[in-house]
């Protein structure tokens, strides 16, 4: 959190408009895009390939969640239901 308010703030020093400002609201955007993505490939590259959706999204909310918050998703709800 702390790392995440000094970039806003050194960003932010700069603007001089509203166009200045979701320019930087943008480049932030793209750097913790680019951070999840390394944090991902990082801890995902171990393990073999996810033979179906149902399993990204049990590593995003088991594995990668507690990996990133400390702690457990609330809930992992399905429908239960196979679409192909």
């Amino acid at each position: 959190m702390w790392v995440h308010a000094c970039v806003l703030c050194l960003y932010t020093i700069s603007c001089q408009g509203d166009a200045d400002l979701q320019n930087v609201f943008n480049r932030l955007e793209a750097i913790g895009y680019q951070v999840g993505v390394r944090l991902t490939e990082r801890h995902a590259s171990n393990l073999s390939r996810f033979a179906d959706q149902m399993e990204c999204v049990k590593f995003i909310c088991r594995d990668l969640w507690s990996l990133m918050f400390k702690k457990q998703a609330d809930n992992l709800k399905t429908n239960h239901k196979v679409t192909r």
